[in-house]
């Protein structure tokens, strides 16, 4: 069996490097919502894939996102392994 840690840190409000431009048009939050459901489905799929020899285990971090990024986040979440 394989034991797999996913630890995902997230913070959608402000780019905490003021000096730096971000290379894509969209803001922050939507990029993340893009990359987040990205990751689910892929966990998903290495579920089905793998049955009972992967036990997945996921952590999420959060740095002071605003509510409702969080809120959507709690969405995106509910469809992990089912």
């Amino acid at each position: 069996m394989v034991d797999l840690l996913v630890v995902l840190q997230s913070h959608s409000v402000t780019n905490n490097q003021k000096q730096l431009t971000r290379y894509m048009s969209n803001d922050k939050a939507e990029i993340s919502y893009r990359c987040i459901k990205s990751l689910i489905h892929s966990l998903n799929w290495c579920k089905q894939e793998a049955g009972t020899n992967v036990n997945i285990r996921f952590k999420i971090f959060d740095d002071h996102s605003d509510v409702d990024f969080l809120n959507k986040l709690n969405i995106f979440f509910s469809f992990l392994f089912s």
